[in-house]
């Protein structure tokens, strides 16, 4: 493609120099007239990074950070909408670009294209050479994505501008040969690509494009160092974020590194992303057109006869009307372009490459069939048809797209979520107080509604996940609200460790004392076993526990009554929600059903925004449902679930509970039976917590008493506690349920009650079974366990006792009477278990071990070889025995017999035990004065320590300090 002319000299002319300007105008005041006042979940980000509220810090593209950072001097209820303006304003200047770059195409690939057109460097001349890049431009500047991140600032629209300048700058250099225009395009083409991952790919096609119009001459030393050069210098953008970030305000980022490594594994995992999506079919509709407009055609595919040479002009218009066709279609969105196929991956840039198509391909046809090869019109019925239909294309491509495109629009732009945002603001405190989220967006878009009315009330609004997982976040809050906000307990924590929950609700529970503590949704975890919800609509306040307590106090007459009211209030909004749902689920009905419709795709799309919506709705009425049921409301909570699953049509949890519900209002108690439809949407969550997030709580005993085992796996006592009592009162007699509470009453430290469920146990006829020594094992478990709980040891001694008389020589019963006290740390009283149990089986290699680890627990370390030594005769790779034996001969000075046991244990399991191995290596080559060993030994030791805090590492840190000042 050697047809560079470095002189280029031409006069201004409508189609190229003024019709873009015009495109430019006119879509930019079609952008500002339905431009978001506001913010869309996509803009969240990028206004929160502005405005500085979004952690972490930095997390812009460098070059939307420059061009962005002027905002920042504006009032923070501002921002928003002139961040929105500037989008527009890249918008409107990218389908300028768009209009050139068609209009600058050359039209000689072809034989019948160098036949028709002989203008210098072969750019349309006809009459109708407008409508190429006016088809174009409006295939790409009204179809769904492209409008919507041109009417909000979601950072995508200055990446797409970037790219069509780099494409431009190509086009540009073959008409006047200014090698500057390949140098502005491929730092811009590298820049781009230091925030945009699909720019990354784009870098090296832009330098192919080069080589491909350059031919040979790209070699040329003075050309390839300057665009190196140029490169090197987009390239170097990578290195500014990183900067930004670690100076940011609560950085993650302990280093420069780190940064630039974290950013450079987004971007690729973006590319790999990409890559399981099968791109080859998106790239149909953007690549390979693209590849094949730029190529020079010879006259015939090597048949040179009249026949040969038609039938290459044949295959000609076949090949780019399928071209025309197919990439018109993007606009549309159909299931293989790339807003549809590759939903959730930002690729603006090959709806964009569509629509240069469209335009070249356009006027491929007009020209084509538009004149003779003589220069005059084609008049012929074909030509006629065809160019109408490229005509028709200019008329269905804005009518289509404003018909499917604008209402999908204005609901993304509409007050739904401003609404909403208001909903949750509105039940916030004006006072200062602490709220809390689990979602990052929900947080984003309370903050944003906040600083639309210039932060009123000052509520400091926490992301949960952060709070545990990231220390730095601390930091950035403290930074936020200074005075307001205690990051001491992430300075006594490291960098890289999630904080303990405890320390977490130690500083919620203080904070209490002097503010108020809310929670954004109905939710569960450890911040509700300290505290208690009292909800008010979608914002709980929670309040700190009563001592000795499981259950919260139940709601006052005020408080339903108020809630009632709330959502008597949201009738209207619900209503409007449940039609959007409807809707939303016929209309991805017809995208995912077969035929003309699916291809074509000619519907509107889902609204994704009331979607969301509906979705918090439906998790926040089902939740109240289930406070209601559980007060006996049950009209009231059916109407609930029944809303609930109109707002969320998968919400599997309103539909188990409104199906229960019927059961309760029936007069039975029966266990509710899934249908197979909701048994296969049960198996589409992978945990309960996920479940849970997503639909909100189950009130059914069946799912009750999983949620409760959940709870008591998670440490979550009291909310497991709060489970099983549920199921107790649908279930009074669930023999089960009832040992569980005894186990939740001892764990929180409430014996008393854990002896009078044991009392309502033993008072049930199956109790009186004694041969049932399962039962009556976990009956004495529990009753021992709460007197020890009572810190009354005789007391539990006495019922361990009377267990073991009444059922003589039973294995369970010993076992279970040895873990009360082994767990206890009753260690003689557990010994004697041993004893019984070794004198029903001598050779009982579990009891054997356990002596000899309770006589070590005794310091009695001479007798702890004996049973050991006997329990390793019979296994001799029983490796706890041998470590256990190695402790005992080293505390009682049997250097070379404790010795042995470690290097067997080395040969055995080389890993499992490996710090207790290097310890007591360390310490016998202490003893025998090899400084050598004993220094080896000691920082395998230390490097590989659990805990740092423990007597033991401090020992041993001393004895290396003094072993290290030693040696020589």
């Amino acid at each position: 493609m050697n047809d560079l002319h470095p002189h280029f000299q031409r006069q201004k002319s409508f189609v190229p120099d003024l019709l873009p300007w015009l495109i430019c105008g006119a879509v930019l005041l079609l952008y500002l007239a339905t431009l978001n006042h506001w913010v869309t979940f996509q803009s969240l980000q990028v206004v929160g990074q502005v405005g500085g509220w979004d952690w972490p810090q930095g997390d812009l593209g460098p070059l939307l950070f420059l061009v962005t950072y002027p905002f920042r001097w504006l009032p923070s209820a501002v921002q928003p909408v002139a961040l929105n303006a500037f989008t527009a304003v890249c918008g409107a200047l990218t389908l300028l670009v768009l209009a050139r770059s068609v209009a600058v195409l050359p039209h000689d690939r072809t034989q019948a294209q160098r036949e028709r057109e002989h203008s210098e460097y072969s750019l349309l001349t006809l009459p109708l050479a407008w409508l190429p890049p006016l088809l174009a431009a409006l295939a790409c500047g009204l179809q769904l994505s492209f409008w919507e991140n041109a009417v909000a600032a979601t950072g995508q629209m200055l990446d797409l501008l970037c790219i069509a300048f780099a494409i431009r700058c190509a086009l540009e250099f073959r008409l006047d040969g200014r090698e500057g225009w390949l140098y502005a395009g491929i730092f811009l083409l590298c820049a781009d690509a230091a925030e945009y991952w699909l720019a990354v790919a784009l870098v090296p096609l832009f330098l192919l494009a080069v080589f491909w119009i350059k031919g040979v001459a790209f070699f040329n030393l003075r050309f390839l160092p300057r665009l190196l050069g140029a490169a090197l210098a987009g390239v170097a953008f990578y290195l500014l974020m990183p900067l930004v970030q670690i100076h940011a305000s609560g950085t993650p980022y302990p280093d420069y590194w780190t940064a630039l490594h974290s950013d450079l594994v987004l971007q690729k995992d973006y590319l790999r992303a990409l890559r399981a999506t099968s791109p080859w079919i998106l790239g149909l509709t953007s690549l390979l057109p693209l590849l094949l407009m730029g190529v020079r055609w010879k006259s015939s595919f090597g048949d040179t006869s009249p026949l040969g040479i038609a039938l290459a002009a044949f295959t000609f218009h076949v090949m780019y009307g399928i071209f025309l066709l197919v990439c018109w279609w993007v606009a549309f969105d159909p299931p293989f372009g790339p807003h549809q196929y590759a939903r959730g991956l930002d690729l603006l840039p090959l709806s964009y490459l569509s629509a240069l198509c469209v335009g070249y391909y356009s006027g491929y046809f007009l020209l084509v069939f538009g004149r003779r090869p003589n220069g005059r019109r084609d008049s012929s019925l074909v030509a006629t048809v065809i160019t109408a239909v490229v005509g028709l294309m200019l008329l269905i491509t804005p009518l289509a797209l404003l018909w499917k495109n604008l209402p999908q629009l204005h609901a993304a732009n509409g007050a739904m979520l401003s609404r909403f945002a208001a909903t949750l603001v509105e039940k916030l405190p004006q006072q200062p107080a602490l709220v809390m989220a689990d979602d990052s967006q929900t947080i984003s878009l309370v903050t944003a509604k906040l600083q639309q009315h210039g932060g009123a009330g000052s509520p400091i609004l926490l992301n949960t996940a952060y709070l545990q997982h990231y220390p730095a976040y601390h930091f950035f809050l403290a930074a936020k609200y200074p005075s307001r906000w205690d990051s001491s307990l992430a300075k006594t924590n490291p960098p890289d460790a999630m904080i303990p929950a405890a320390g977490l609700l130690a500083l919620f529970e203080n904070e209490s004392r002097r503010q108020q503590v809310y929670y954004l949704y109905p939710s569960f975890g450890y911040y509700f076993e300290r505290f208690y919800p009292v909800p008010r609509g979608f914002v709980s306040q929670l309040n700190l526990y009563p001592t000795n307590t499981v259950f919260p106090p139940p709601l006052t007459g005020d408080d339903v009554a108020l809630n009632q009211s709330f959502w008597q209030e949201q009738a209207g909004t619900i209503a409007s929600l449940t039609r959007t749902v409807a809707q939303n689920e016929r209309l991805s009905s017809s995208f995912s059903g077969q035929g003309a419709n699916r291809l074509l795709h000619f519907s509107r799309e889902p609204d994704l925004t009331a979607w969301w919506i509906a979705s918090k709705y439906s998790h926040a009425l089902d939740s109240w449902g289930v406070i209601l049921q559980r007060s006996g409301r049950l009209p009231e909570a059916a109407a609930c679930f029944q809303q609930a699953e109109d707002l969320n049509l998968d919400n599997i949890s309103a539909q188990i509970n409104l199906a229960y519900n019927q059961v309760l209002q029936s007069g039975t108690n029966t266990h509710l039976q899934l249908s197979k439809p909701q048994q296969e949407e049960l198996a589409k969550y992978q945990s309960g917590p996920q479940l849970l997030n997503a639909n909100g709580p189950l009130d059914e005993p069946q799912f009750c008493f999983q949620q409760a085992k959940l709870f008591a796996g998670g440490g979550l006592y009291r909310e497991a506690g709060q489970e099983f009592a549920r199921v107790r009162q649908l279930m009074p007699n669930n023999l089960r349920v009832m040992l569980w509470v005894c186990e939740i009453y001892n764990t929180l430290q409430l014996p008393d009650e854990t002896l009078k469920m044991v009392g309502t146990i033993r008072a049930l006829p199956v109790t009186q079974d004694s041969t049932n020594t399962v039962l009556q094992g976990e009956l004495t478990t529990a009753e021992a366990n709460a007197y020890l709980v009572k810190n009354e040891p005789r007391q539990a001694k006495e019922v361990i006792d009377n267990a073991i008389a009444s059922h003589p020589g039973d294995p369970k019963m010993l076992d279970d009477a040895f873990n009360i006290y082994l767990f206890s740390r009753q260690y003689t009283n557990a010994l004697e278990i041993t004893r019984q149990e070794l004198k029903l089986s001598p050779n009982n290699t579990v009891a054997l071990v356990s002596q000899g680890y309770l006589d070590l627990q005794l310091h009695r370390y001479s007798d702890a070889v004996v049973p050991l030594d006997q329990a390793i005769l019979l296994e001799p790779t029983n490796s706890v025995a041998l470590l256990d034996r190695a402790v005992a001969n080293l505390e009682s000075g049997q250097l070379d017999n404790a010795q042995r046991d470690y290097e067997m244990l080395q040969t055995i399991e080389p890993d499992r035990f490996q710090n207790q191995v290097h310890y007591g290596l360390g310490e016998i080559a202490y003893h025998n004065k090899d400084v050598t060993n004993a220094i080896l030994n000691y920082q395998f030791y230390l490097t590989n320590a659990i805990s740092t805090n423990s007597d033991e590492y401090k020992g041993v840190a001393a004895r290396l300090n003094e072993l290290q000042k030693k040696s020589p």
